[in-house]
This record gives C-alpha cells, sequence and structure tokens, in this order.
C-alpha cells in the first residue's frame, strides 16, 4: 500500500460508501478529513505543519486513515452482519482525538483494533472469525486455528498504565473461559504515553523500530513481574504489545507500528500452537 494521505483517505471513504457504511457529518473521520479537503472539494492537502491549528487532527489523521486503509484493502469480512457491524461502530463511535476524553468509553477505536488483529489472522491463512459479544458473559474478540485447533485472541486498548494488569488479568480470564489455548493483542499507545510526548525529530529512518522497540521493552519491565503471576497457570500463552508511533521521517510524518512479543519462547503443552500463531501474525501483515 504506497497511497499518500489523500489518496488514503479517498480510498477509505469510496471502500466505506461500497459496503454501505454511511459517513455521517461530524463523525470522527469527517472531522479529520476535512482538514485535507482542498477549496474545490478534492482531498489533495497531504501535509499540515506544526504551527498549524489543526496539526493534531492532521496527526490524528495519519493514524487513523492508515489503519482503516490496512482493514479495508480488501475488506475480508464479505457481506457478515457481524464484521458490517463493527465497521459500523468502528468508523462511527468516537471522538475525533484520541487523547481527548481519554478516561472515557471508546467503542469506536476498541472495535477498531479487534477488525485490525482479526484482518491480520485472515490474512495469514490462518483465518480469523469476529466473535460478537454475549450479553453477561466474558469471551475474546477473535476466533482462529493453530495446530488443528481453535485458538482466540482477546485484543484490548489500555487507555493507562494503571490499567495494564487489570487487562491482561482480564484476557486470561476471558481466554481461560474457552477451554482453549489464546493470546492477548494488547494496544500499549496511550497506556504507556499518557502525556501524548513527541517522538524524537532526529530518529534516523532505519533505526526507528529499534529504538522504539528499546523503549517499549523498557517500559513494559515495570510491569513484568506482575504479569507473570497473572499469566502463570493459565491458557493465555502470549501477549502482543502493539504501540504506534508518528515519526518525524524526511519532512514526512510517517506512522510505524512496533510489537512486542511476550515471552520470548513458550514452552509446555501449547507451545507449537503459539509458534504458529506468531508465524500467523507475521504472515498478516502488511505494512509495519
Amino acid at each position: 500500500m504506497n497511497r499518500n494521505l489523500s489518496e488514503q483517505i479517498e480510498f477509505v471513504f469510496q471502500e466505506l460508501q461500497r459496503l454501505e457504511i454511511e459517513m455521517k457529518a461530524g463523525s470522527r473521520l469527517d472531522q479529520l478529513a476535512r482538514v485535507f479537503r482542498a477549496p474545490d472539494g478534492t482531498w489533495t492537502r497531504n501535509v499540515l505543519y506544526s504551527d498549524d491549528s489543526e496539526f493534531e487532527f492532521a496527526l490524528e489523521a495519519r493514524r487513523e486513515f492508515q489503519l482503516f486503509e490496512f482493514i479495508l484493502a480488501p475488506w475480508e469480512f464479505g457481506g457478515a452482519k457481524l464484521g458490517r457491524e463493527k465497521l459500523r461502530t468502528a468508523v462511527l463511535k468516537d471522538a475525533p482525538l484520541q487523547y481527548d476524553g481519554a478516561k472515557a468509553v471508546t467503542r469506536g477505536r476498541d472495535t477498531q483494533l479487534e477488525l485490525y488483529v482479526a484482518t491480520a489472522f485472515q490474512r495469514s491463512g490462518a483465518g480469523g472469525q469476529l466473535l460478537a459479544n454475549v450479553s453477561g458473559k466474558k469471551s475474546p474478540d477473535v476466533r482462529t486455528r493453530a495446530c488443528g485447533r481453535y485458538f482466540f485472541v482477546e485484543a484490548k486498548r489500555v487507555k493507562a498504565r494503571s490499567r495494564f494488569v487489570d487487562a491482561v488479568a482480564d484476557a486470561v480470564e476471558q481466554v481461560d473461559a474457552t477451554g482453549c489455548p489464546g493470546a492477548a493483542f494488547i494496544d500499549v499507545t496511550m497506556a504507556f504515553n499518557e502525556d501524548n510526548r513527541r517522538a524524537n525529530e532526529n530518529l534516523r529512518r532505519e533505526s526507528v523500530h529499534d529504538v522504539i522497540r528499546k523503549w517499549l521493552q523498557g517500559e513494559f519491565e515495570q510491569h513484568r513481574a506482575e504479569v507473570d503471576d497473572v499469566m502463570r497457570g493459565s491458557r493465555l500463552t502470549s501477549l502482543f504489545l502493539q504501540h504506534h508511533a508518528l515519526i518525524p521521517l524526511e519532512g514526512e510524518i510517517e506512522l510505524r507500528s512496533t510489537i512486542l512479543t511476550y515471552p520470548e519462547r513458550v514452552t509446555g503443552r501449547y507451545a507449537k500452537a503459539d509458534a504458529e500463531i506468531r508465524q500467523s501474525l507475521d504472515c498478516g501483515w502488511t505494512w509495519s
């Protein structure tokens, strides 16, 4: 996917229209996209600068439209009702800026993460079935297969560091209830950067992943002992901790997605299934 931002916006809106997802005026994507609309109505503004009054919207647009491009290119869930319902929620139910009202319920971006994870497993060939929420019952978000058996994945966006270990414990409860092995895919972008600190502008393109992964490892180490206690004896085999960073590189703002997998290697009865899941995720990403 080599579209620039204006092409991403146009592509996402066209795909949503094709899938009959109504783009309501004032919705989060509408508000983010409008800062790139030229006076003639076309999507031709690709760059906003830090002194622009709508620069924060531009940064968030870079993240949102690249993630939706991943989910929609191509859309992996056909006409399935649940997939369409989740896509509608992801598009419409949230504030334009993710750090606004950060402690509030954010159904849109939470659901977007479920679609993101399920899409990766679909593209890997393992399959990624979205699961419906059952009232009064905790269950994971995605079901896939590994070593000929079901494997469940719980997707979580953690918005505060104080909730990180609780989120892992919640994922353990959800996976254990299935009677099958599983993993937790946790977006820690906000949890480990609650102050919305900006990336260092002196980063070199070739060093970005190493720098972010080292930082992410250091942040996780603060919680590792508690996480070990929570996961011990459970069916939760792995954590996939994802962090999105908007990096200024050579005059452009690029979205870089870094994943830290813990533990480094799984042993025991679910080792082969976990190894297959990790391989499936690696195959499922079409950009990073």
